[in-house]
């Protein structure tokens, strides 16, 4: 596979990481000569470090370690031996392995500190992200499957230690039911009072009780100078595969309030529950009920006041990125086909930002091996979101498959944007052209970066290509008419 680790975060300084130690040749800090990545043996894995036989030499010794565990984290493991660079090297005698500078005293922990620090200063340039990671994600290697190692028995025998799927560095669920999410888990406060940077001010609500929906609402700082004045809604589903993240995720809670101000609108950025505890269609009928709820909400008899105020039911946006963008077309399919009481069957926009859709058969260039981390594994995420309740090319994950579905979306605008690098770049080509060819009256708009990544506009909210994708989003935003008008005042 052709895509590095680092892609999965948009993480654009990776490559160039990796070209500046292939060129330096010393260090001059440590006075010592650093080994030319070039001269080490090619990895079997492309997506794994460039140092991977330092980190097979942890990885042995970590699986001999019975107090360690073969699924030991790299930032757990370093957290209990400190690296120590002035330290004396240890001999062969006493089991490590050579050439091991700077590992502290112990039995075969400190050998394997040494490994591992070592692969991390060379490789991995997202300590942040890569640092929680287990070697054996690293490497895709079965536990204790390196020859001469050999797991405890007591590891083998507990049932909560052997997993069902692993997504590096997003998620893991173990056949025990448990799941760690290795990604999204990191939540920051709203701000009624404003946010500094913009204006924007934000707070948690319940938008329906009884079927627990809750989301982030953001008001412009305009509202505040303005208190008739109405604005657009944007009901946003955030991306994550349907297993992470939340509203009041760092990303999400900064994408919504930079949207909110560019608009500017009301931003609802909303809460669902998340695969595998609650499989699809768990997460689509939370969006409906929040759509509803949003639409209820807006009547100048509303319960949730800022939507009461400011929130114009007769220009509501659909939104979303990756999975949310998928969840956006499937309620924007499921409105039309139920409509909402008082306030019809379309809304005035869907905007769907680097969809996540798939399929069994390649589309465009895409190639039949097209994988995340490892083959297979494109699928084995939409499985897991679901339940394997729904088929690969289920309306609900390919829309391609139901031209007439296509032909029925809830609404006359619709933007879609990829980018070049985006794992799903031809299927938000083929939705586009699809979305013309099949019938349906409406317009169409399509937003296309070159050389960026899936969601790259999240990771880095602060460049250009991030701040014109933006741009377009709020003037797709402003630009939406009016497609349904309150029947009962």
């Amino acid at each position: 596979m052709d895509r590095e680790l680092g892609y999965i975060y948009g993480n654009e300084e990776q490559e160039e990481q990796d070209e500046e130690d292939e060129e330096e040749e010393e260090e001059p800090a440590r006075g010592r000569k650093k080994k030319k990545v070039a001269d080490r043996p090619e990895p079997r894995v492309k997506w794994a470090s460039k140092e991977e036989e330092c980190l097979v030499e942890a990885w042995k010794v970590i699986c001999l370690d019975p107090t360690t565990g073969a699924n030991q984290s790299i930032e757990t493991y370093l957290a209990k031996e400190t690296y120590k660079p002035d330290a004396p090297t240890p001999g062969a005698s006493d089991g490590r392995l050579d050439g091991n500078k700077g590992a502290k005293k112990g039995k075969h922990v400190d050998a394997a500190t040494a490994c591992v620090q070592e692969s991390i200063e060379h490789c991995l340039a997202d300590a942040q992200v890569r640092a929680a990671l287990p070697l054996s994600s690293l490497l895709r290697l079965p536990p204790c499957t390196t020859p001469g190692s050999q797991r405890p028995p007591s590891a083998v025998m507990d049932p909560s230690s052997e997993i069902a799927y692993d997504m590096p560095g997003f998620i893991r669920i173990h056949k025990s039911g448990r799941v760690e999410r290795l990604q999204g888990t990191e939540t920051v406060p709203p701000s009624p009072s404003g946010d500094l940077a913009n204006g924007v001010a934000s707070k948690d609500v319940v938008l329906d009780p009884a079927a627990s929906v809750s989301a982030r609402l953001y008001l412009p700082a305009a509202a505040a100078a303005e208190p008739g004045r109405k604005f657009p809604v944007v009901v946003y589903l955030h991306g994550g595969a349907f297993v992470a993240h939340t509203a009041a995720s760092p990303i999400y809670h900064k994408y919504a309030a930079s949207l909110a101000a560019a608009a500017p609108a009301v931003v609802v950025s909303v809460n669902y529950r998340l695969a595998p505890e609650h499989p699809l269609p768990a997460a689509y009928d939370d969006a409906f009920a929040a759509l509803k709820a949003v639409l209820a909400a807006c009547r100048p008899d509303g319960a949730e006041p800022w939507l009461a105020a400011h929130g114009d039911a007769s220009r509501v946006v659909l939104a979303g990125d990756s999975a949310g963008a998928n969840m956006a077309h499937n309620t924007a399919i499921r409105l039309r086909k139920e409509g909402v009481q008082g306030c019809g069957d379309k809304v005035s926009g869907v905007a769907l930002l680097h969809p996540y859709f798939w399929g069994t058969e390649p589309v465009g260039d895409e190639s039949p091996d097209a994988a995340f981390f490892f083959p297979g594994d494109m699928e084995r995420v939409w499985d897991v979101a679901c339940g394997g309740e729904f088929g690969r090319d289920h309306p609900y994950i390919n829309p391609a498959a139901s031209p007439q579905e296509l032909r029925q979306l809830g609404s006359g605008r619709v933007l879609v944007t990829t980018a070049g690098l985006c794992w799903f770049v031809e299927r938000a080509r083929a939705y586009a052209k699809g979305m013309k060819a099949c019938g349906w009256a409406g317009e169409l708009e399509f937003y296309e970066t070159r050389g960026k990544k899936h969601t790259y506009f999240q990771f880095r909210p602060d460049c250009d290509d991030a701040a014109k994708e933006l741009a377009v989003v709020a003037d797709f935003v402003r630009r939406c008419l009016v497609c349904f008008v309150w029947f009962i005042r």
